[in-house]
């Protein structure tokens, strides 16, 4: 089988859920099937993580182009120079050209669709809906995500469609334990990941819901910390990570005494999984995808407030429920695999290649 992956997400995005999920693929791609695969990069190696072990079979430069415009030049479709059938995979909404192209898409989520406005949004939904109606196979990461696609992108329906889940990195699944200083004392603070700047991820609600509860806060990802960020966390006692190895993020959750994560729109949501299999409780929303990824195992709020997410938070500190929470939400992590996504992955691209 011969198979291009063009791997653009590493030039949009330094961090992020797309990212993970593209280096667990390239990670294990070329131990599936060497002899035939070929792989398409547009950046340097040095900007892709140094613990992705890239055995490249075969690297091809399917565009040159000197165009200034930016927008232009990143979401250009490009036309791979091979004679034979073979599938495409972008890594983000893009697709080949050449006629013998089988063009895979991965939607990981409808956030610019329901939570973004202005030219941002719309260019997005052009690209978007262009990759999925000339996708042969659309994979789809969670069965929320079908569906949602179905109801914005009614086409879609007459599409072959696989849901195959993400899955979690075995540096959170191995019991090794390293020594990790942190901010605060076991169990005394809460956990805050990934995005604080898009209103549906609810970070000045989490502030709000800390300080009511008189508990520090731990902050991981995200970028620096505004001056507008700096207001909503006056009077808490705080910490912040910019980046963490995955080893030094599994003991932040290990000692965390909860994950608070009230987003309110969510594809997938990987840190409701890792904080799982770290035993970890998690406080979050009941919508989207995130009743279905944490297998009922979480403290899922239906209304978001600060009454009710701190109502939540403080059930957790009755020792048998905790734990019972903590042992099946663990239980339910280890159900997600990235070899089974990569494994499902590769047989769904058998699967277009034949149609």
């Amino acid at each position: 089988m011969k198979l291009i992956l063009d791997n653009i997400i590493f030039s949009l995005q330094k961090w992020g859920g797309i990212s993970v999920y593209w280096s667990e693929l390239l990670k294990r791609i070329d131990q599936l099937e060497q002899d035939d695969t070929y792989f398409f990069l547009e950046v340097k190696k040095k900007q892709i993580s140094s613990s992705l072990p890239l055995q490249l079979s075969q690297v091809i430069n399917l565009v040159k182009s000197n165009n200034p415009l930016f927008l232009v030049e990143q979401y250009r479709n490009p036309v791979p120079i091979l004679k034979s059938k073979h599938i495409f995979h972008s890594s983000y909404y893009r697709v080949s050209r050449n006629p013998l192209s089988r063009n895979i898409t991965t939607v990981h989520d409808f956030t610019y669709e329901t939570h973004f406005s202005g030219f941002k949004k719309w260019i997005h939904i052009f690209q978007k809906s262009r990759a999925l109606k000339k996708s042969n196979g659309i994979i789809c990461i969670s069965e929320y995500t079908k569906d949602l696609m179905f109801k914005l992108y009614p086409f879609t329906k007459n599409k072959h469609v696989e849901v195959i889940y993400n899955g979690i990195s075995e540096n959170f699944i191995s019991e090794e334990k390293i020594k990790f200083d942190l901010p605060f004392e076991k169990n005394k603070y809460i956990l805050f990941i990934g995005d604080r700047k898009s209103a549906y991820k609810n970070f000045k609600l989490t502030c709000k819901v800390v300080k009511n509860i008189n508990k520090p806060l731990v902050i991981v990802g995200g970028g620096e910390i505004t001056s507008s960020e700096i207001h909503f966390l006056k009077g808490i006692k705080f910490h912040t990570f910019n980046f963490l190895e995955e080893k030094q993020l599994k003991e932040v959750y290990r000692n965390a005494f909860c994950l608070l994560y009230p987003s309110v729109s969510e594809g997938f949501g990987i840190p409701i999984l890792e904080a799982q299999i770290c035993r970890c409780p998690v406080v979050t929303s009941n919508k989207t995808c995130i009743p279905e990824i944490s297998g009922g195992y979480a403290e899922m709020i239906d209304e978001l407030n600060v009454s009710n997410l701190s109502s939540a938070i403080i059930k957790l500190e009755d020792i048998e429920y905790r734990n019972f929470k903590t042992e099946k939400g663990k239980e339910n992590a280890l159900k997600f695999h990235w070899q089974s996504t990569i494994e499902k992955t590769f047989l769904f691209y058998k699967k277009i290649l034949e149609l």
